[in-house]
């Protein structure tokens, strides 16, 4: 079988392809080796596309990561929408809590990369949106559904790629099991899953509501294995 490396064997340079903080692609030409079928990238410790490195919002680049792995099990969680808006919006509310207290948590996350809650936060999806206040449950409803309604369009085909409902995760044994014959686990776990499901009154909008929903029940029938 042919090494996909062999195309670079005669280059100095390759374009090194990083994310800034929201979203933007920044490609940087740089020295690399290659060794034991591994890319290396040589560049300084403190430059752009080293910090870039650390924005860890995969969710985003998963159509990537499949074609570039296509040997590759990539597993995706999902949860009621409802229920992961407001564990979402809960998170978030406390890391900006926290961080009045210790301003060493704000510091720390944002040195990391960690942009996905507290003061340092940035949308997955920040341009158009109907409900842009971060503290709003619907915010993060919206950003639930735009981000699941990307990786269906895009990796629904994918055979590398498994959606994972969390609720049948919890309540059913079998279904365990299946995600334990995806990933060639032949040891059988007997860990039980307990679903955590929080009452809230807060007003969500009806409209997006809906179409969460439709979409938490598209994304359902999936079986775990294809």
């Amino acid at each position: 079988m042919e090494n996909k490396l062999s195309v670079f064997s005669d280059q100095k340079y390759i374009n090194l392809e990083t994310y800034k903080k929201d979203g933007t692609p920044i490609r940087t030409p740089v020295w690399f080796t290659i060794n034991d079928d591994l890319i290396y990238v040589i560049t300084r410790e403190k430059t752009g596309k080293v910090k870039r490195l650390k924005n860890n919002q995969n969710i985003r680049r998963l159509e990537l990561i499949s074609n570039t792995f296509p040997n590759s099990k990539i597993l995706i969680p999902f949860r009621n929408p409802i229920q992961h808006s407001y564990s979402l919006l809960t998170q978030h509310k406390r890391f900006i809590k926290e961080s009045k207290q210790d301003k060493f948590i704000s510091n720390y996350m944002k040195r990391i990369g960690h942009t996905e809650f507290g003061p340092n936060y940035i949308p997955i999806y920040n341009k158009n949106l109907c409900f842009g206040d971060d503290l709003n449950i619907n915010h993060w409803l919206e950003q639930w559904y735009l981000t699941y309604l990307n990786c269906l369009e895009t990796l629904k085909n994918k055979d590398n790629t498994y959606f994972i409902c969390y609720e049948k995760l919890c309540n059913s044994k079998e279904y365990w099991l299946d995600i334990l014959k995806i990933l060639d686990i032949r040891k059988t776990y007997t860990f039980e899953f307990k679903e955590s499901r929080k009452e809230t009154s807060l007003e969500i909008d009806n409209k997006l509501s809906n179409k969460a929903l439709s979409l938490y029940s598209e994304l359902s029938e999936f079986p775990p294995i294809k």
